[in-house]
């Protein structure tokens, strides 16, 4: 009976991966170019910056923006560059050859993603129908799924966690403590995010199994060296080139849409209110900036906000270099003819001013504001699409359910003593936290990592609750 059963559960497994391959190449095939809005559906803000690090390194056999500038040896964690490198050799040095083979590879590792998701939640959670469960929700999350055509490291991020999460699952054996060590650095590489992973696993394994001190203190330890031997040369090349300790990325470093003038604009929009938008690209494109009311604290501080907003438009370098900047004529100007100290100088000033004066608002209002978008967020696209635009809303109020059912989920577990709960809602709450209070960058698939371990949990309540019905149907009726 057992071996049927297996047998048949097998089954499902292999149609689920099916089913998830299926959905990938039909949308990545016939609906993404639809769903983005553009012919070249593959590229977003990061694509380029990746791909010219990944040529650099190929063409001139330096890893960085530029061959002749040594500021953007680390703009970019290596892991996306590195694997667009290969497959840009491997292709001929073709970049749209190089796009489409990387599309490919993303719908076939995303696929196996969801096999390692598979076996995560058997291991931990012993119940195949669970693993089940979470298997056809990752099958079918959209976005996962819309991520997956897109040259970025969402897919493999995702990826490497998985895989260094299963192997983890038996971390009795020294080789794969070392293996699974290594894997999340890998994912480390992809998203910065990640590193408070490796420590949360750790710590909580640590503590799980502290009546066996010995043997967890030598399974934490190897966990540590595997994550050590593959991350630390990127910082000790990082301390060569640089006379400086750079453990993650200097996102400034040769990437003009980041200098400073572009960092004291965003970090002063993020101590008045969420999100950077529309403010930050009405000054790109030159327009009457929407202020809310808040911004404006005296009038001394009025008049130098309006001179702020007045250099930002037409003299900052950053600025300059962003697509849709409204002087096309001073496009991609040099740091030499700007303006940045300035406007710097005035936005920190009022940027400090604003604190002082509403603490309140922007130590809890803004980041507990932050907090609800990010769990709650119900709109995705700008553009006046009105059926892309509702299949966006709904899509993520279908986010925000499953969420909300992954935290409930995730008390459960906890509440039964479950290992892989508790790394999963102190991810969850760390990453939470860093980017609604610390950070306050609330773009979306930077939540997207938490958003797929959280189908864990969310499946453990689907199937807590068809127990629950199936036992309540028992009783009222015996012979059920």
């Amino acid at each position: 009976m057992n071996k049927i059963l297996k047998l048949r559960i097998d089954k499902y497994l292999i149609l689920i991966i099916a089913l998830a391959l299926l959905v990938r190449l039909v949308f990545t095939l016939f609906f993404a170019e639809t769903y983005f809005g553009k012919n070249d559906f593959y590229v977003m803000g990061d694509t380029n910056t990746y791909m010219r690090m990944a040529t650099n390194l190929v063409d001139h056999g330096t890893y960085s923006t530029s061959p002749n500038n040594p500021e953007g040896v680390a703009a970019r964690l290596p892991g996306y560059p590195l694997i667009l490198a290969l497959i840009y050799l491997i292709s001929g040095k073709s970049i749209i050859l190089s796009f489409y083979i990387v599309i490919g590879l993303q719908i076939l590792i995303d696929v196996l993603s969801l096999y390692f998701l598979y076996h995560i939640s058997l291991r931990y959670l012993k119940t195949r129908r669970i693993a089940l469960i979470t298997s056809l929700l990752y099958a079918l999350y959209p976005f996962i799924l819309v991520w997956v055509p897109v040259v970025a490291t969402e897919t493999f991020s995702v990826f490497f966690m998985l895989w260094g999460l299963m192997v983890l699952g038996n971390a009795q054996k020294i080789r794969n403590c070392l293996f699974g060590g290594g894997l999340l650095a890998l994912s480390v590489f992809m998203r910065p995010q990640l590193s408070v992973l490796i420590v949360i696993f750790m710590g909580v394994y640590f503590i799980t199994n502290i009546k066996s001190f010995k043997t967890a203190f030598i399974s934490v330890s190897f966990m540590a060296i595997g994550f050590g031997l593959v991350y630390s040369p990127w910082i000790i090349r990082n301390y060569i080139l640089l006379d400086k300790i750079i453990i993650f990325q200097r996102i400034t470093g040769g990437i003009p849409t980041f200098n400073s003038d572009v960092k004291a604009v965003r970090k002063y929009i993020y101590s008045i209110k969420s999100e950077w938008d529309p403010q930050f690209f009405q000054i790109v494109r030159n327009e009457e900036v929407d202020w809310p009311e808040i911004a404006f604290i005296s009038q001394e501080d009025s008049l130098m906000l309006k001179r702020a907003e007045y250099l930002a438009k037409n003299c900052g370098s950053g600025i300059s270099y962003w697509a849709e900047y409204w002087n096309k004529e001073n496009t991609r100007m040099p740091d030499s003819l700007s303006c940045n100290d300035s406007i710097v100088y005035y936005f920190n000033t009022l940027r400090k001013r604003q604190i002082e004066a509403n603490p309140f608002n922007y130590y809890v209002k803004i980041p507990l504001n932050n907090f609800s978008k990010a769990l709650f967020k119900t709109s995705y696209v700008k553009e006046k699409r009105s059926m892309i635009s509702l299949i966006g809303n709904l899509l993520f109020v279908y986010r925000s359910l499953l969420l909300i059912m992954g935290l409930i989920g995730v008390f459960i577990m906890m509440w039964k003593k479950n290992l892989l709960a508790y790394v999963i809602f102190i991810f969850w709450g760390t990453v939470y936290f860093y980017l609604c209070f610390v950070t306050r960058n609330l773009e979306m698939r930077y939540f997207l990592n938490n958003d797929v371990l959280m189908l864990i949990p969310a499946a453990f309540l689907i199937n807590y609750v068809l127990d629950y019905l199936k036992n309540k149907k028992a009783i009222k009726n015996p012979d059920y």
